[in-house]
């Protein structure tokens, strides 16, 4: 079943921004702007144009790109819809799907970013699958938001970014996260790593994982679509476990391109159980902490941000409450207990 034009003639003119916009008008008019109306048709080879990055100006990118991202709703879709009974032998899904998928089998349903090529389809499909969108104006206040989402919800907070200004613009909250403890994960697109890796001079060239490795708790690139979900998973755990902290995913245009079956994608998905345990002291120390108590002159509990952040107010409660102790609570820990509370 033929779906759209013919690919070649499309590839021919992409390279012309003048045509872009034709291209885009063509293409919305056969497939419809509603996914209810397009039909899912056997897989057939994966579309990209290698070229798009040859776009001589950023409308033209823009415009192609979508063009191109629209027109894949007719052969690909997620893990959602294969659960709806859409999963005959043969169906793609791509990049974009899969990265969903792994955020929301993680329990993760919100973003913080500012839209930009390649993940403003991206963004998009989040919002057609559920997920909450956030759009900032600059990428450090992004990167702010999640870090104290990830702080106030023990799950890490995503800041999504385009590749070099805004994977820069997104590093000061990377860095200000790892520092502080706050659970987050930086994810930026980035240019092609056959290109960067001999300096050709790609779009927005830079090797962004170098530079964000020094900055954060961890830092993956994902390549291959197939491993998007453990790419995510290691993202996540190393986020949340031990000392929580800032991790870089470095996700390159093309993999959100990348297709494979719908049902081997479902299978490449990872869910990460309890990626953070909980840890009980060793006897021995609680018992040297008692002593330390009961021989001191005049105790004083200092609170700091790692109960704030576990959220143990009614266990804090209760011993400072019993302990007749008074308290201190640093800026971090303000709020665990009133302000107004007489010890």
């Amino acid at each position: 079943m033929q779906v759209g034009p013919d690919w070649t003639w499309v590839k021919s003119k992409i390279l012309m921004p003048s045509s872009a916009l034709l291209i885009r008008g063509l293409l919305l008019s056969l497939l419809n702007s509603s996914d209810a109306a397009v039909p899912r048709v056997p897989a057939r080879p994966a579309v990209w144009a290698g070229s798009i990055c040859a776009a001589p100006t950023g409308s033209g990118l823009f415009l192609a790109w979508n063009a191109l991202n629209f027109s894949r709703r007719t052969v690909l879709m997620s893990e959602s819809q294969a659960a709806e009974g859409h999963d005959e032998p043969g169906t793609l899904t791509d990049g974009f799907h899969l990265v969903i998928d792994a955020l929301k089998l993680n329990g993760i349903e919100t973003v913080y970013n500012v839209p930009g090529i390649p993940i403003t389809d991206l963004g998009r499909f989040m919002q057609r699958a559920g997920m909450r969108v956030l759009s900032f104006r600059h990428e450090q206040n992004a990167g702010y938001a999640a870090a104290i989402a990830g702080y106030l919800t023990q799950k890490p907070g995503i800041c999504m970014t385009v590749s070099a200004p805004g994977f820069l613009n997104g590093l000061t909250a990377l860095a200000h996260a790892t520092t502080n403890c706050f659970p987050m994960i930086l994810m930026s697109g980035s240019s092609e790593r056959e290109i960067v890796d001999l300096q050709q001079g790609d779009y927005e060239e830079m090797d962004q994982l170098a530079i964000a490795k020094p900055l954060c708790k961890a830092a993956y690139r994902i390549l291959r679509v197939e491993d998007i979900g453990i790419g995510f998973a290691r993202a996540i755990r190393a986020a949340v476990s031990g000392r929580p902290g800032g991790v870089y995913l470095d996700l390159p245009a093309a993999l959100l391109g990348q297709t494979m079956d719908v049902q081997a994608g479902a299978r490449s998905l990872v869910e990460g159980i309890d990626p953070a345990p909980r840890q009980l002291p060793a006897p021995e120390s609680v018992t040297r902490a008692l002593e330390v108590l009961k021989s001191a002159e005049r105790p004083l509990i200092i609170l700091g941000k790692g109960a704030a952040y576990a959220q143990a107010d009614e266990v804090i409660r209760a011993m400072v409450e019993k302990s007749g102790i008074p308290y201190l609570p640093m800026s971090m820990a303000k709020g665990l207990l009133p302000d107004t509370h007489p010890q």
